[in-house]
């Protein structure tokens, strides 16, 4: 490692992704496009949901097709991620409902394998509660950033411990009384659990949940807008996000010791 940029050409290895026409820009108008590594290989999201992998020990990148079908969902976003056992990716369909595929590797033409369908299951487990309060693990935090209250000048608080316990779930119950489908009210994904097979999604701007794949549960993760958000917001939306995973570097070849 020289600590330096270098340039470097891939060639394809496999198939194309496609004509020219196939490869029109997309039209949607709010597009995430995220990279994510996994066992010495970078895949990346690229245009019309095709995903480019580059093994970084070689000069070659190879195209993997979209999942099959997500053709007939054209206002939702496919998102990449990583998660428990390899890449990932998700959307949420028009009627609400979460569709999770896995990349399988096994074979030379590499192709995504439905993981998980919630069927109408997110859309019939919207809480019927106060978006805005502070129930379940919040409200979340502006992590090192300063807020101004009229004419003053709020620091942000240092050294708070993250509260979510992703095996403390609480659930949100299809069957409870507090349970309703509100319409108006509109899910959107997160991202992927590094390493557990946890979907973070969030409800029109509003309340954090995660969905666990494994066991269909959904949980709340309280208010996902920090402190005094709508006083300081006029136009609120995620532009971007990801999981972070906290490392330690000094385990990297060229890293300083101190």
């Amino acid at each position: 490692m020289t600590g330096q940029w270098a340039e470097r050409s891939f060639r394809r290895e496999g198939e194309a992704a496609g004509t020219v026409a196939d490869m029109q820009k997309d039209q949607r108008w709010h597009q995430r496009r995220h990279a994510v590594y996994w066992r010495g290989a970078l895949y990346v999201h690229c245009e019309k949901d095709f995903v480019m992998r580059i093994p970084l020990s070689k000069d070659t990148y190879r195209i993997i097709h979209p999942p099959h079908g997500i053709e007939i969902y054209e206002c939702s976003e496919l998102l990449l991620g990583r998660s428990e056992k390899g890449v990932y990716c998700a959307l949420i369909g028009d009627e609400g409902q979460l569709r999770v595929w896995i990349l399988d590797e096994s074979c030379s033409r590499m192709e995504w394998v439905l993981k998980h369908d919630s069927g109408c299951g997110l859309a019939a487990a919207q809480p019927s509660l106060n978006y805005f309060s502070q129930q379940g693990n919040g409200p979340w935090i502006l992590q090192n950033a300063n807020r101004r209250e009229g004419d003053n000048i709020v620091e942000a608080p240092i050294d708070q411990e993250p509260e979510w316990d992703s095996d403390d779930e609480d659930v949100l119950n299809n069957q409870d009384s507090r349970v309703e489908n509100h319409q108006y009210k509109r899910f959107d994904i997160l991202g992927f659990h590094p390493y557990k097979e946890i979907v973070f999604l969030h409800i029109s701007l509003s309340r954090g949940l995660a969905y666990h794949l494994n066991t269909s549960k959904l949980e709340s993760l309280g208010n996902i807008c920090p402190i005094h958000y709508y006083n300081r917001a006029t136009h609120r939306f995620i532009q971007s996000c990801f999981p972070y995973t906290p490392c330690t570097m000094g385990g990297f070849p060229g890293s300083c010791s101190s």
